[in-house]
């Protein structure tokens, strides 16, 4: 399949953006090269690329009219993500956030799309460290220390319910997405080589990491997964093993303006008392509270962005709520999004 989509190097009129998967698609033309995709041909790449799998098949949308740009504003064009066409670049706290895996936070340095080679670099190292076969839970750590890093740098930064939803798994389906597969390793393994061609990045022999002309590229021979990842169901289920792991990364809060003022939410108070930050490591309430606060707040956190948009967000929920028939609930009838407004990363995205 790679040989009938070669590798061909991104031009300057060319739109990239802040999804690596969505750059290496386009720069094989798996989506248009443009950038300017629909969301129909990206989901199809997505499965026939890389193996993962959306639950879209019910959706009431026409997804070939859904078309956005993969990075900044589509030139003379209103895309999907808001009316003046913004692209996956201009939609921070909403379909991009902090604590990125290899991406700056906005408020950091400015940029939220190119690789941050110090990001990288701390990639990389955790695969050499580790066991590369174990590739969710270097992603998890990746997670983790980036959190972490976000905190310490970033006085703006914000971890709201969907941030950490949109975060997390934007982080996690590097490891489906990036890894290599043989049939000694059928569910993948990293490899500093691939790693480093897919996000385009040139590693030299002195450990030197430069970005490579012409963007990120699938490496020669390498191949997809056999068996599909669906991106909901088991992103999810790797959600909540990092969420049980590492409860810090489930702490809603933020900084307060100054770099380490991190301030966490009274999940209690938020939730009117029907879930505390105890209780959200019991049993299946953490797959609960993600479910139902970003059903309430998806809406708030997107208002800037087309009805279209929301439709589609809409449509991913009921879906994903179809994956969980078995779990039992506490009734949540509503959150108070006014506590949110004391996060000044919050306030500044809702602008």
């Amino acid at each position: 399949m790679l040989d009938q989509h070669p590798f061909v190097p991104e031009g300057p009129n060319d739109l990239r953006g802040p999804c690596p998967g969505m750059n290496l698609l386009a720069n094989h033309n798996y989506i248009p090269h443009n950038g300017i995709a629909n969301v129909d041909n990206s989901l199809t790449a997505c499965l026939q690329v890389v193996a993962l799998g959306f639950a879209y098949a019910t959706s009431p949308l026409d997804f070939p009219l859904l078309t956005y740009s993969i990075g900044g504003p589509p030139p003379g064009s209103d895309g999907i993500l808001g009316s003046h066409g913004v692209g996956l670049s201009g939609t921070h706290n909403q379909f991009e956030s902090d604590s990125s895996a290899t991406r700056c936070d906005l408020d950091e340095c400015g940029d939220n799309h190119t690789v941050d080679l110090r990001a990288f670099k701390a990639l990389l190292d955790l695969v050499e460290s580790g066991d590369p076969t174990q590739t969710v839970d270097i992603i998890i750590q990746q997670h983790v220390n980036r959190q972490r890093h976000s905190i310490a740098s970033n006085p703006y930064y914000f971890h709201g319910p969907v941030q950490m939803i949109i975060s997390g798994a934007t982080t996690l389906v590097t490891a489906p997405f990036f890894a290599d597969y043989s049939e000694e390793h059928p569910d993948g393994y990293f490899t500093i080589d691939t790693l480093c061609s897919m996000f385009g990045v040139q590693r030299y022999p002195n450990g030197t990491l430069v970005l490579m002309p012409g963007g990120p590229r699938f490496p020669a021979g390498w191949r997809p997964r056999s068996t599909p990842v669906n991106i909901i169901s088991d992103v999810v289920a790797n959600l909540i093993k990092m969420w049980t792991t590492y409860p810090e990364t489930m702490q809603i809060g933020g900084n307060l303006g100054t770099v380490n003022s991190f301030f966490g939410l009274d999940i209690s108070d938020f939730t009117n008392g029907v879930y505390t930050a105890v209780s959200l490591l019991e049993g299946d309430n953490a797959a609960c509270f993600v479910y139902q606060v970003s059903q309430q707040l998806m809406p708030v956190a997107v208002k800037n962005v087309e009805d279209a948009v929301y439709a589609l967000l809409e449509s991913t929920f009921d879906s994903a709520g179809g994956l969980f028939p078995s779990l039992v609930c506490p009734e949540l009838a509503g959150v108070k999004t006014e506590m949110l407004e004391k996060y000044p990363g919050y306030t500044r995205s809702m602008n």
